[in-house]
């Protein structure tokens, strides 16, 4: 019978020790801080590696940076002039394909959209306009008759000369004599003409520019530290079996001990943080760690294990196999608290 009691105490004593280690951690502390680019290397260099806060301390697991949305913007500039020519290669060779923004906030290079067009009368003014009209084969009479007007594209032209020489001749008793004439008849009128027209260009440029000192959006990520929590075992009150709890006290914690100092804690990260999966018994010739069939899930793939001080102590940079499904991945324990990704 004190056998019977005997053992179920040392049972009972010996879970409760081992389940007074399971514990989950509180999520983790998340900060979110906008970073000048003129300041971010600086504020880089002072994330602190561990914070406390409310006595509970936090470790630096990760951050990374974004893009504000203000550090760019779709912006739009005009230029305006007036110039001699209307053609699209005129106006890119006057204005140019691209123009340079810059202002106080904001500078970069943006590209020529469109262009608007106005044509500009500069006036009339009056010329002598001259017509050079060719002849041959005229004869003499017809020569007497150029006509003294002539009617062009509705314009009266005057004659104002006649420079002529002969075209055909016949021999006369030993004389050329001209029997048709050829030459220019020259006519001159007075017409109005417009002077050249200008061109007045608008042109609209627009493209992405950039914030001059641009804002970067830090998120930094601490986990919560774990701690061993302590073990508090209270005195009995009660004497009427002191032997029984003693020794049942003594065998709980003897076989603690000799099991404890060789046992590791495996946590996986989930989205409230690190939680404890599994404890396993850990020596350099049983040094596998199965997650085969653990249950909790985790998109990040990362775990951890924890040792003792003194087991650590013993096995410096001793060589751990994690195994789950196919996948075998070597880790070597370079300090109690090891984390690594799986996958």
């Amino acid at each position: 019978m004190n056998k019977s009691i005997k053992g179920s105490l040392v049972t009972g004593l010996l879970v409760m020790c081992l389940m007074s280690n399971v514990y989950a951690t509180d999520s983790n502390k998340i900060i979110n801080k906008s970073v000048l680019g003129s300041e971010e290397s600086t504020f880089v260099s002072s994330i602190q590696k561990e914070v406390e806060e409310n006595n509970v301390k936090y470790k630096l697991s990760d951050y990374s940076k974004q893009d504000d949305e203000q550090n760019s913007k779709v912006v739009t500039a005009y230029k305006k002039d007036t110039i001699k020519s209307n053609t699209k290669e005129s106006i890119i060779n006057h204005f140019g394909e691209s123009l340079d923004y810059d202002n106080e906030e904001y500078s970069g290079t943006i590209t020529l959209k469109d262009y608007e067009i106005k044509t500009i009368s500069n006036g009339k003014y009056e010329a002598i306009d001259e017509k050079k009209i060719n002849f041959s084969k005229y004869s003499k009479n017809d020569l007497d008759n150029i006509e003294k007007e002539k009617n062009i594209n509705g314009t009266t032209y005057y004659l104002i000369n006649v420079n002529w020489e002969n075209d055909d001749v016949e021999n006369i008793d030993g004389q050329e004599v001209p029997t048709t004439y050829k030459g220019v008849m020259i006519y001159q009128a007075v017409v109005t003409r417009n002077n050249p027209f200008s061109y007045e260009i608008t042109v609209t440029y627009e493209g992405e520019v950039r914030k001059k000192d641009p804002i970067y959006l830090y998120t930094i990520e601490y986990e919560k530290i774990e701690e061993e929590p302590e073990v508090i075992i209270e005195e009995q009150n009660d004497y009427t079996v002191p032997t029984i709890i003693i020794s049942g006290l003594g065998i709980a914690l003897v076989i603690v001990y000799l099991i404890g100092r060789n046992t590791a804690r495996v946590y996986v990260k989930t989205d409230n943080g690190f939680t404890l999966i599994r404890v396993v018994r850990l020596s350099k010739k049983h040094n596998t760690v199965n997650l085969s069939n653990y249950k909790h899930k985790t998109v990040t793939n990362m775990f951890a294990i924890k040792t003792t001080n003194g087991f650590y102590n013993k096995n410096k940079n001793m060589l751990i196999k994690v195994k789950k499904d196919k996948i075998t991945k070597n880790v070597y324990l370079n300090s109690a608290y090891i984390d690594f990704i799986l996958g």
